[in-house]
């Protein structure tokens, strides 16, 4: 018997202030990047698809930005203190 199926892997990669599109605001964004699997016995096998968020951290809103907008603004990203 074969054991296949799929998973979502997540990292958030960084933050950066930015101007949100719902409330108005500039504020620290994070840049999330989500990578869905194919399992094979529960090991990650083969990468079916990548996506890129940014989440706004006052009011929540997830946009899904351009390559340009997210390379950008991860050159803008704040330095762990």
């Amino acid at each position: 018997m074969i054991i296949y199926g799929v998973r979502n892997r997540t990292h958030t990669t960084w933050q950066a202030p930015a101007p949100c599109r719902r409330c108005g605001a500039t504020t620290v964004h994070t840049g999330v990047q989500s990578r869905r699997w194919l399992t094979l016995f529960f090991i990650p096998v083969i990468p079916l698809w990548q996506r890129c968020r940014l989440y706004c951290n006052r009011c929540g809103l997830a946009t899904t930005p351009t390559r340009a907008v997210w390379e950008a603004l991860r050159c803008q990203r704040i330095a762990p203190a």
